[in-house]
């Protein structure tokens, strides 16, 4: 009489199953084999993870002299205690470059211009009889963003543009700035105060904090009071704390007092901190590639 090979019932994967099938107190041969079926999933699992190249802290290429930490702590032969830079975190210049696409894809990210926005320099404007004084301004507070600058002017004497130029040529040189068309900047906060469980005070405090921030078209609309009120506080604590923004208007600083408060009015005429130059151009126009 043949005896009939019983076909072994198929068994779930993973590791329940795994440790349904030891339950209780295991013998010393069943944790052998709970450990060689261990390792087997262990070693299936591994196999599944595609390989890949170890990445920098920031996503970016590794690099061997940092270990992809993008610094450095700085060593001296003299005792910590007698140098004042010993253990100083600086920049890994391994790296510096290979990470500098990523660097500048974030900021012109954050700096919020469009495409056609980023073409918009000094060297696309065409000077017109008034312009010089004004873009004389905004191409040296460019330069070394400090203090705040206040350019007015006429509708379409090219204020708008002065401001993206200037923002332009900060993020060229590979500085963090942000620009907002005012109008923008309100909406933006407003939706923000729409959305279930959010709020707008982190946006705000994200704004007024910025290293370098530029708005444009300053008093060309009457935001909400909540609006208007956030954007005093904005502009007070940058007037408080001295950072480098740049305003444009079509109304001069003292028009401003119409749409803001009598002290923000006076931040703008505090000749300690702004520098306020009236664009004195029509309109004008920018050099077209044909």
């Amino acid at each position: 009489m043949s005896e009939t090979a019983q076909t072994p019932e198929p068994q779930e994967k993973g590791l329940r199953p795994l440790f349904e099938r030891h339950r209780g107190k295991p013998t010393r041969e069943e944790l052998d084999r709970l450990i060689a079926e261990l390792a087997g999933l262990v070693y299936r699992v591994a196999e599944d993870i595609p390989d890949s190249e170890p990445e920098g802290v920031d996503g970016g290429p590794w690099c061997e002299t940092c270990r992809g930490a993008r610094h450095l702590a700085l060593r001296s032969d003299l005792p910590p205690r007698e140098d004042p830079n010993f253990g100083k975190a600086v920049p890994c210049p391994a790296c510096r470059a290979a990470t500098a696409p990523i660097r500048e894809s974030r900021i012109v990210a954050a700096s919020g211009l469009s495409e056609r926005q980023r073409s918009q320099t000094f060297d696309a404007l065409r000077p017109t009889q008034g312009i010089q004084r004004a873009l004389y301004a905004a191409r040296v507070w460019a330069d070394k963003p400090d203090g705040w600058l206040v350019i007015h002017g006429g509708v379409g004497s090219g204020k708008t543009h002065l401001g993206l130029a200037a923002t332009n040529l900060i993020l060229g040189r590979g500085d963090a700035v942000t620009w907002w068309y005012t109008n923008d900047l309100v909406k933006a906060a407003q939706r923000l105060m729409n959305e279930e469980g959010g709020g707008p005070q982190a946006f705000w405090d994200a704004q007024q904090a910025a290293a370098v921030l530029i708005l444009d078209d300053l008093g060309a609309m009457r935001p909400s009071d909540y609006a208007l009120d956030c954007m005093e506080r904005m502009i007070d604590y940058r007037y408080r704390q001295r950072l480098a923004t740049l305003f444009t208007c079509i109304g001069s600083p003292a028009d401003l007092r119409r749409h803001f408060s009598e002290s923000i009015g006076r931040r703008m005429q505090d000749v300690s901190v702004c520098k306020v130059v009236q664009n004195e151009a029509g309109q004008w126009e920018e050099k077209l590639p044909w």
